[in-house]
């Protein structure tokens, strides 16, 4: 992200120590090799990662919540950080024309001409300058990765015959499901206190489904995607196109009936099987190719994850207490 904290600090207090020109100006909280992170980017990067990474807003309502969200800000700008320097020593760099391209398919993709678009962050407390700065740390994420971490990729038939079986744990038949979920939104990488929260809360929408509460009701007053506007229906969908975890628990149910909690990439869910079709596949070749990309897929997340691991242990990274962001 910009360090505009830090150019200010640099101009107003450029005769005080360090230390004294981050309690006046801005915190300094996070060091990454010769770069900063302040408090004031986090503060100005939170509202931009709640609305990029699909963040519960009700994490918000609490000063727990907030905190947990906050902390995922900084490890992120912390890692854009990291990622930025070695790019830098790789000789990797995104345009300033890719970086408008990408936010002009965004624009196009919402239908809303720039001056809407630009209203419609301002309206979640976005810039178009942070969003930017967003979009151009994700894009060269992904050259990096692409760079970087594919080349470590190798996917073996035993692989995709293990995929294969749970993905199609009913047999190689085309399965097509229509559901209904009461959703709770959770990260991957949630801190045990957030995943402990929304076990609880699942439970509890569980148990009040069973003591004869609306599903529909439940998911309209849960859920923080689309389907909070549909009674929890997800629709009709082939098998493949979901989360694997949740495609599996679905394929295990009887129409009509409700999972318990299944844990997803996006969370938590109940999931209710409304309708099932299924016939054998015309082209298995397609049905493995499409089970190689679900493993190539999982493989390159975990990746990623030991990728900026190993970067974080070769570049100095001092992470100080994260104060109250507002």
């Amino acid at each position: 992200m910009r360090m505009a904290g830090w150019c200010l600090t640099v101009l107003v207090a450029v005769a005080l120590p360090v230390a004294a020109r981050a309690d006046i100006i801005d915190r300094i909280i996070a060091k990454v090799g010769n770069q900063i992170v302040t408090q004031s980017d986090v503060a100005r990067t939170l509202p931009l990662f709640v609305q990029m990474e699909a963040v519960d807003r009700r994490r918000l309502q609490t000063p727990e919540g907030r905190s947990s969200v906050a902390g995922e800000v900084l490890g992120t700008l912390v890692d854009n950080q990291v990622l930025a320097e070695q790019a830098k020593r790789l000789g990797l760099s995104v345009s300033e024309e890719e970086v408008q391209q990408h936010i002009a398919e965004q624009r196009t993709r919402m239908r809303l001409e720039e001056d809407a678009f630009r209203a419609a962050l301002a309206e979640q407390g976005i810039t178009i300058e942070d969003f930017a700065d967003y979009v151009r740390a994700q894009l060269l994420r992904v050259r990096l990765i692409q760079s970087e971490v594919l080349p470590r990729i190798a996917v073996g038939d035993g692989e995709v015959d293990a995929m294969l079986t749970r993905l199609y744990p009913n047999g190689l038949v085309e399965t097509w499901m229509t559901t209904s979920h009461i959703f709770v939104s959770l990260p991957p990488d949630a801190p045990a206190p957030d995943v402990a929260a929304a076990e609880a809360r699942i439970d509890a929408l569980e148990q009040r489904l069973k003591a004869g509460a609306s599903f529909e009701s439940l998911a309209a007053e849960t859920n923080v995607d689309a389907t909070a506007r549909t009674g929890g229906r997800v629709g009709r969908f082939d098998i493949g196109s979901l989360d694997p975890n949740y495609e599996a628990a679905a394929q295990r149910l009887k129409v009509s009936e409700t999972s318990g909690p299944v844990r997803s990439q996006f969370g938590i869910h109940l999931i209710r099987l409304e309708a099932m079709e299924q016939k054998p596949f015309d082209d298995l070749e397609t049905v493995r190719d499409r089970a190689r990309m679900a493993v190539r897929g999982e493989k390159i997340e975990a990746e990623e994850k030991l990728y900026v691991a190993e970067l974080r242990k070769k570049v100095f990274v001092e992470i100080r207490e994260l104060g109250r962001v507002d």
